[in-house]
Parts: C-alpha cells; sequence; structure tokens
C-alpha cells in the first residue's frame, strides 16, 4: 500500500478517536517526503529510573506546583513547555473523590495522608480528636439523654406534623406528579402517630409548596450529579431558611439565625497543618435578647481582647460577635464519611479551645503557666467568685447528599471525644425533610435554652 494512502488512513483514524495532533501531523509529512528520515523516533529516548525518580520528585516536593486535583489551579501564564517536561494534567472530577484510587493519588500529590490515617495521628495529639461510635457512649448525661430520645422519636416520623395542619394534608392530590410522595398523610388512623398538638412549641411548620420544591429541587441536584455548592445553594440552604426563619413578613435580625463560615483562628487549632472550614453554623445574635440587654455590649469588649478580636473560633467578620452554636458540613452523595470526620472534628476541638480560653479569660478556669502545661504543672488559681464548667456536650450535624446525620463532641482531658452519628432525616423524600426541619427547630432550642443560657453566665460573671 502506498505511503500516502496509510498516512490517509492514520489521520481518518485520529480524527475519528479525537487524537489529531497538529505536531505529530506534520512530522509524519515530513517523514513521508524524506524517506531518509522516516525511520527517525518522533519521541525522545525514556530517561533512566534515576533521572526519572528525579524528575518526578522535584516536581512532587515543589510548593507551588499544586495540580487541579488539590482544588488550587491558579491561572498562569501560558508557556511552551521545554523538551523534557511534556506532561499533561487532567482535572479530577468531583465524583472521583469516592473512588480509593482517584482520592490516594490526590492525597500522595498534595503531600496529605488519607483523612483515616490523619485522624490517628490526632487521637495522639494532646489537644486532640478521638472518634467514638455514638452508641458507645454510656452513661449519657441526661440532658443529652433526653435530646437522644426526642430525635430518636422525629426519625420515626412522630409528631412531626401540627395536628392543626391536619385537614390541609388530607385535601392534598397525592394522585398528582408533585404531591404523590405525600400519601403517608393521608392513611387515617395509620397517620395518626405524625400529628401532635405539642409540634409548634418547636416553630412553625413550611407550607407543603415550600417542602415541595426543595424535595424537587434534591431530587434534582441527585439525579444531575450536581456540585456540593449547587447543594448547599439549591437546598440545604432553603431547607435551614425555611426551618429557622421567619416564613411571613419582612426580614429581621433574630436570637437564632445561620450563616456560611470561614477558617479557623489558628490560636484555636488542634492541627495547624490542616486548615479546616464547614460549610453552614448556626449563630445567636446577642443584641435580640431582650432579657440580658448588656450581654452585647460584654461581649463586644471581650472581643477586642480576643485572637482576631473575634467572639468565635473563626475570623468571619459577620460573626465576630454572634457566638457560634452548632455547625453543619455538607457532602455530595458518595463522599467520604473520613473526611467529613476529620473536618468536623477539627472545627468542634477549635470550639471547644474557644470556649475553655473564654473562661480562663474570665478567670473561671485555672490558666496554665504556659501553653500546652502538662496536668501536674503549677497552675495560676481560678479568680471568679463562681466556677463555670464547660458545656457538657455540642452537637453538630455532617450533610451527605440526601441524609442528615446527628453528631456529637465532648471535652475529656484536653481533646475533643467525636461521637457519631445519628440519622434522622432525608430531603429523598417528603416524609425527611419534615423530619429535618423538626430538629432543626429542635437544635435552636437547645442553643437558646441550654447553650446560650450558659454562654450569658460565663460572660456576665462578676457584673
Amino acid at each position: 500500500m502506498p505511503e500516502t494512502d496509510i498516512l490517509d488512513w492514520l489521520q481518518t483514524v485520529s480524527d475519528s478517536l479525537g487524537l489529531t495532533s497538529p505536531a505529530v501531523d506534520c512530522q509524519l509529512r515530513k517523514d513521508i517526503d524524506n524517506p531518509a528520515r522516516k525511520r527517525q523516533r518522533l519521541n525522545p529516548p525514556t530517561p533512566d529510573t534515576s533521572q526519572s525518580n528525579m524528575d518526578s520528585a522535584d516536581q512532587d516536593t515543589s510548593p507551588s506546583k499544586r495540580g487541579w486535583a488539590d482544588g488550587d489551579y491558579e491561572e498562569r501564564t501560558p508557556r511552551a513547555p521545554s523538551d523534557n517536561t511534556r506532561r499533561f494534567k487532567v482535572p479530577r472530577s468531583e465524583s472521583s473523590l469516592s473512588q480509593p484510587s482517584s482520592s490516594s493519588r490526590s492525597q500522595h500529590g498534595s503531600g496529605y495522608s488519607s483523612p483515616t490515617k490523619q485522624l490517628n495521628q490526632l487521637a495522639h495529639d494532646p489537644r486532640g480528636v478521638v472518634v467514638r461510635d455514638l452508641l458507645t457512649l454510656f452513661p449519657k448525661p441526661p440532658e443529652l439523654a433526653t435530646l437522644l430520645n426526642k430525635i430518636q422519636h422525629i426519625s420515626r416520623g412522630r409528631g412531626i406534623l401540627p395536628t392543626s395542619h391536619r385537614q390541609s394534608f388530607d385535601a392534598l392530590d397525592t394522585r398528582s406528579e408533585a404531591y404523590h410522595d405525600w400519601g403517608w398523610v393521608q392513611e387515617g388512623s395509620l397517620s395518626d402517630m405524625h400529628f401532635s398538638d405539642q409540634r409548634q412549641d418547636l416553630g412553625p411548620t413550611p407550607p407543603t409548596d415550600i417542602v415541595q420544591r426543595i424535595l424537587y429541587q434534591a431530587n434534582f441536584c441527585s439525579n444531575n450529579g450536581s456540585s456540593e455548592a449547587d447543594w448547599n445553594t439549591e437546598v440545604h440552604h432553603r431547607l435551614l431558611e425555611a426551618s429557622l426563619r421567619p416564613l411571613e413578613g419582612v426580614g429581621k435580625a433574630q436570637l437564632i439565625d445561620f450563616s456560611t463560615t470561614a477558617s479557623i483562628i489558628p490560636s484555636y487549632h488542634a492541627n495547624r497543618l490542616q486548615h479546616k472550614k464547614v460549610d453552614f453554623c448556626l449563630y445567636i445574635e446577642p443584641k435580640c435578647d431582650s432579657d440580658c440587654p448588656r450581654v452585647s455590649q460584654k461581649i463586644e469588649e471581650l472581643a477586642a481582647t480576643l485572637p482576631h478580636q473575634a467572639f468565635n473560633h473563626t475570623g468571619l467578620p459577620t460573626l465576630n460577635t454572634r457566638p457560634i452554636a452548632l455547625s453543619i458540613e455538607t457532602k455530595k452523595s458518595g463522599e467520604g464519611w473520613e473526611n467529613a470526620k476529620l473536618q468536623m472534628g477539627i472545627w468542634n476541638a477549635a470550639h471547644w479551645e474557644f470556649l475553655q480560653s473564654l473562661l480562663r479569660l474570665k478567670g473561671q478556669l485555672p490558666t496554665p503557666n504556659k501553653e500546652h502545661t502538662a496536668p501536674e504543672d503549677k497552675e495560676v488559681p481560678s479568680s471568679s467568685s463562681t466556677q463555670q464548667q464547660l458545656p457538657l456536650y455540642l452537637p453538630g450535624i455532617i450533610i451527605q447528599g440526601h441524609d442528615w446525620h446527628l453528631i456529637i463532641t465532648t471535652r475529656e482531658d484536653g481533646k475533643t471525644l467525636f461521637w457519631h452519628k445519628v440519622t434522622f432525616g432525608s430531603t429523598s423524600s417528603s416524609m425527611g425533610i419534615y423530619q429535618i426541619i423538626c430538629t432543626l427547630q429542635l437544635l435552636r432550642q437547645w442553643a437558646k435554652n441550654d447553650y446560650w443560657s450558659w454562654l450569658c453566665a460565663v460572660v456576665m460573671d462578676g457584673d
């Protein structure tokens, strides 16, 4: 077969596979035109193993060469590659986070070990995080046992709807496409367990059209492989707003609200090599507490003396004088639970460090002579007239796609114990969304009655 025919055939195959390369095409045609060069190698010789390893090591250890797989792509002026650096990086898709091979490659390239190894290392740090199963927490503090019992009832669908709304639920057309998932509210006496006269004590229940829109968006995101940012905007933010903000009227400040978050202030960081942050938090607006009008001013005064002038473990300006009560980390469906535990563990450890430093600042805890003092070292006695203890526990939430999970952290000997998990709802069904709304409102109640009461007592001590 003539060489020109072979070239045309190769070109046809390359085009069909999307492999056409002008440089290679040009080289092939030169070889056809100049038979003396036909057998010249198009690619440079493979370097010996030691040289290849040195090149690879240089590339991996350079701090300025962080690839797209690390999520730190920076736009740079295009430069022609040298002959010995013709390497291509393919951006890793978000779905590959759930694949072990892709994750391990990314972690190797970024210089970080796996989340599991990092958690194991944190467990041995004096200010670290120890992960445990919530089922093994025994005996549980009575207040926590009560909270978990209520959430267990909610997760079974009990009392998640107000009795006063039953007539409107009975009127739903469950044969329509929009409300075909609401049949569980129209099963006569079998549906009685879902309704309660006390449901309104937690807060208002959103109308069915709001819940239906959240349900639609959640399933849209799930079916289309949407990004974490899309889930946060289209589903999680809408659900938090429906649960925690007024359903009617104008927007205004309220005692418990939610926000996004920023990075941890280094002073409170359990592991400064890993700068973790979460997606949302429930915070307290002190100016809305009419029962303690002076607490807002006291918090502003204390914030001025704290790192980053923030009365929190994060330096986000909007939260400088609005204490965080509870934090929420979000992941796409199928993304690693281990990584979520790592993020929430480090974040909540910083929260505990802040609370402990606040007690020391107020003279309600003995102050170590120097940072990380061992238990046997001497301490400066407390000057407070009333000794305040740290809270018994702090709740948190991890969201994986549709599913919402409760986690609990406690403090023991300077370490944060991370207890997981209780699944309390899912955005894959209408019942699951009502379960989430109930639980969020129950946690808002905890933030107001338990956490904020404790924090007010600490801030106002001595006044």
